[in-house]
């Protein structure tokens, strides 16, 4: 009886519908998920992957993602961790990627000497092209989950643009100061992990950023996401905003902050309203052609039982940056 209300609790806690909404990067997560317009680089590999256009000549990031306070209000012996690796290479206009993603439970000791492992994942490729006026990128991806003897895999896609533009700007200088983004995501076949078919969290992204001044004492960036969710595998849509800012003094330092809101449109047997601050840091410290940057953010949901989550990423950054010219 104890074993099949754990299963239970894993299977609802496990699938799909939760894994891929999060976010396993420091600087999204800073911005509470708002970084579609202004997504780039490895960040691209996340979000929309139009994105990746906006990178180095080459960039490479680890991340670790994970939580004070169990999801679902599981004990703490059961708290999930999560893995990603990502890579971007930019050649020209063209732009490819690759990434790798694993979500997972310690192994579980259900007294009969048989842990009970649960994990899941994904590996994505990703391809992007930049037109000058607007850039436009792909990305596909294999979605696995693991339950015990149980195992399932789907098979999804993203597809997003960016349309970078001038608008109202404050500070002299040839690169736009707005973007404007709109993607795809999670379009692909279900995962039938342990009965029932669980349908992937499909959603639509519509994002602007905006540069507020870029000088000699920094850069200050804001943004601001709408996102509409359907077909996860409870049955419910809903609704998000996501806002956000970032300050950078040159290559050095970032400070962010985000928040967001979500709000169910159809709740089916779950959903209720609930929002998110965030706020993280980064530095960066360049050798020779190589620019080491590590960042760091929380997660607080304004929320009762909420699970705090804390992201490290470390990032490589090789070449000049923003190679595509706009």
């Amino acid at each position: 009886m104890r074993n099949s209300i754990i299963m239970l609790m894993l299977a609802g806690t496990l699938g799909a519908s939760n894994f891929l909404t999060m976010t396993p990067d420091a600087v999204v997560t800073s911005f509470a998920g708002c970084d579609n317009a202004v997504s780039r680089g490895t960040t691209a590999l996340i979000l929309n992957p139009a994105g990746l256009t906006r990178s180095e000549d080459w960039e490479a990031a680890l991340s670790h993602l994970f939580w004070t306070m169990s999801a679902s209000g599981m004990v703490a012996e059961f708290s999930p961790q999560y893995e990603y690796a990502g890579g971007v290479v930019s050649l020209g206009r063209h732009s490819v990627g690759m990434n790798i993603a694993h979500y997972h439970y310690p192994p579980i000791d259900l007294g009969d000497g048989n842990p009970l492992n649960v994990f899941s994942g994904f590996l994505s490729g990703g391809y992007a092209y930049d037109l000058g006026f607007l850039s436009a990128g792909v990305r596909g991806k294999v979605i696995w989950e693991v339950l015990a003897s149980y195992s399932a895999a789907a098979f999804a896609f993203d597809a997003g643009v960016i349309m970078p533009f001038t608008f109202l700007k404050l500070y002299k200088g040839v690169t736009p100061n707005c973007r404007v983004g709109i993607a795809l995501y999670n379009v692909g076949t279900p995962i039938v992990l342990v009965s029932e078919p669980e349908y992937l969290p499909g959603h639509l992204s519509i994002g602007a950023g905006y540069t507020v001044f870029d000088g000699a004492i920094g850069t200050l960036d804001t943004a601001l996401d709408g996102k509409f969710f359907w077909g996860s595998d409870n049955g419910y849509r809903l609704i998000s905003v996501h806002a956000a800012t970032e300050y950078r003094f040159r290559e050095l330092l970032s400070l962010r902050m985000g928040y967001a809101a979500s709000l169910p449109i159809d709740q089916g047997d779950t959903g209720s309203f609930s929002h998110t601050v965030s706020a993280g840091v980064g530095a960066s410290y360049r050798v020779g052609s190589i620019r080491f940057r590590f960042d760091y953010a929380v997660g607080i949901p304004l929320v009762e039982d909420g699970q705090v989550s804390h992201t490290a990423t470390l990032t490589l950054l090789g070449g000049s940056s923003e190679v595509v010219t706009e």
